[in-house]
């Protein structure tokens, strides 16, 4: 007996079942009679009949046609053989009996209500050569998981081509709801090239320029009713960059097993991912990396690359700087999710990107989780802990305003840092191996060249806020918590905001209170010390992490306080991170090299 699977949701019932050759969807209200259901079954196979032609989709199994009957067959329900009246019985109650069955004429199917099902399946936009190709699936009621059965879309038939009719029916309609993007071929024949439990799958050079289809199966039982779904790519496969860089430094490193045998060790990445938004811009494009092509800058490569280079590096931690609130909320950090990783997300006020921290989830639970606007700690004035650096930035001459009384943007005014959106995220959580606290401090300051001023400032709130954190932590856990800083702090080494979170003293005279003109002096009265002081948690300091056309030198860092060093990722080879001019390229996601480092709990 064929199948009608019944979804119930929200008071309402949908029946799914096939006939004459046509997959049928209604949808009823539960406390509807019946007789509704009945007649809306028949008032759709009567258009059919009215048609008399039976549709491409209409076969039967052997593939011909299936002819349409000449009357409209009769609709009726049974509960263990015995029919149910029409007009006094509701769907809610039949869908409680047991043993239901839906009857179209000589048609008979066993109704089972929420079997397993595929609600929401997409695929890679565009795979790419070596790389994987990986699977955004919603299941319900799937208790037994998902197997993922991938084809290739051929435009010619031959003998290994899928020739289950059922199967064809489901891929068909998957191609005709997903390969939508104009230009691109829909495929008419599918082959088989791989199934999989885990909903990913490595794309070998064959694939190069099909379309690639993922059928997703609930796992169930023999004889047990699932409802399948499919998806394709929206373009064709395309050719891989070849062996990338990072591949090669990933073979180099410690593998995880080493630190795995050493319940005290964990891996650290931060890395800022280069916004699909901020790549996209003209002053990025033609200003930052002209001898980057389109291809190269657009986020359906780059996002190969990115994950897969996030992925190798085996981490524990993972700080992101630039990564966008779309990219968060979907494939991206989905994809990270199914490699075991939790994350928070944190945009830069109305902007579109943010920063975003990650931990694996077998080796750390979350305890708690703080985000702190860096102006927001200057603007509000019962926070004490921040008067005298309030006090340097309001004595500065404001952001100067237009003719019509409206406040422009200046990038002079040592206020400016008032009006940044930048934030400081402080995530707590707790080593499942050892059961130690640990703070993640994750953030990406200001960006302007001659804002150093401003840098150096939002470096003095971040040391503040991050000691407060730690001192909480203290008096409620009675232990002393290490803190890992990661960022692009958009400074060099040798720049304030750097040397005063590693414990240099700054001097009221130091040039970078200087650096943007008159109307941005700060003007401290005394030297200022950090109150948390950071050590390098990279060694030996790389000689850059960002190599773009105006500029080359280290921005990039990981940053220490109370853990022990073990050992960090090598350097690219210069020759490699120059052999298209610059950063981002073919080879490289990003404008920016990830920053990787083995830490120790004391």
């Amino acid at each position: 007996m064929e199948v009608c699977s019944v979804l119930r949701a929200e008071s309402r019932a949908n029946f799914h079942f096939k006939i004459w050759g046509k997959t049928r969807n209604i949808n009823r209200v539960d406390s509807d009679p019946l007789e509704k259901l009945a007649h809306r079954i028949c008032c759709i196979l009567e258009k059919d009949l009215k048609r008399q032609q039976p549709s491409k989709k209409k076969r039967n199994e052997d593939g011909t046609a299936e002819k349409i009957p000449s009357k409209i067959p009769i609709t009726s329900l049974k509960s263990f053989g015995k029919d149910l009246d029409l007009d006094t019985v509701s769907i809610d109650d039949a869908l409680r009996l047991k043993d239901l069955t839906l009857h179209v004429g000589e048609a008979s199917f066993r109704c089972i209500v929420n079997p397993p099902r595929i609600k929401e399946l997409a695929i890679t936009p565009k795979p790419m050569v070596n790389f994987n190709a990986f699977v955004d699936c919603k299941a319900l009621d799937a208790k037994n998981g998902v197997l993922f059965k991938w084809y290739s879309g051929e435009m010619t038939e031959s003998p290994d081509m899928e020739k289950d009719p059922l199967v064809l029916d489901t891929i068909r309609t998957g191609v005709d709801l997903t390969c939508t993007k104009k230009g691109v071929q829909k495929p008419t024949y599918f082959r088989p090239i791989g199934e999989t439990k885990e909903n990913r799958l490595k794309i070998d050079k064959e694939l190069e320029d099909k379309i690639v289809v993922c059928l997703a199966c609930p796992i169930v039982g023999n004889g047990e009713p699932s409802i399948s779904a499919a998806a394709t790519s929206k373009l064709p496969v395309s050719a891989g960059p070849g062996i990338c860089p990072y591949q090669i430094r990933q073979k180099q490193e410690t593998q995880r097993r080493y630190y795995e045998e050493n319940s005290d060790h964990f891996r650290v990445v931060s890395y800022n991912i280069l916004s699909d938004g901020l790549a996209e811009t003209d002053f990025s494009k033609d200003g930052l990396f002209p001898y980057c092509s389109d291809e190269f800058v657009s986020w359906n490569h780059r996002s190969h690359l990115l994950l897969d280079e996030i992925i190798g590096y085996n981490a524990d931690i993972v700080c992101l700087q630039e990564l966008d609130s779309k990219m968060f909320r979907g494939e991206f950090y989905k994809t990270l999710e199914t490699e075991g990783f939790e994350g928070v997300f944190t945009n830069k006020s109305t902007s579109p990107e943010g920063t975003c921290a990650l931990w694996r989830t077998s080796s750390f639970e979350k305890v708690k989780f703080n985000e702190y606007p860096i102006n927001g700690a200057l603007l509000d004035k019962e926070e004490s802990l921040f008067d005298d650096l309030r006090d340097v930035v309001m004595k500065c001459k404001p952001a100067k305003k237009m003719t019509d009384g409206k406040e422009v943007s200046n990038q002079k005014s040592g206020q400016l840092i008032l009006q940044l959106p930048h934030v400081l995220q402080v995530l707590t959580l707790r080593s499942k191996a050892t059961g130690k606290l640990l703070l993640i401090c994750n953030t990406h300051l200001f960006w302007h060249p001659r804002g150093s001023n401003t840098r150096a400032v939002q470096s003095m709130v971040i040391s503040r806020l991050i000691k407060r954190e730690q001192e909480i932590l203290k008096k409620e856990k009675g232990e002393e918590v290490p803190v890992v800083f990661c960022g692009d702090f958009n400074s060099v080494p040798e720049r304030t905001a750097v040397r005063y979170l590693t414990g240099e003293t700054v001097y009221p005279n130091d040039l970078d209170f200087f650096t943007s003109g008159k109307d941005g002096i700060l003007r401290f009265e005394k030297e200022v010390r950090s109150p948390i002081v950071f050590e390098y948690g990279v060694r030996p300091l790389p000689k850059y992490s960002n190599y773009v056309a105006p500029f080359i030198g280290l921005l990039d860092y990981i940053l220490i306080n109370n853990l022990d060093y073990v050992e960090s990722c090598g350097d690219f080879k210069h020759e490699d991170v120059t052999k298209h001019s610059g950063i981002p390229s073919k080879v490289f996601p990003s404008d920016h090299l990830a920053q990787v480092s083995v830490l120790k709990f004391r």
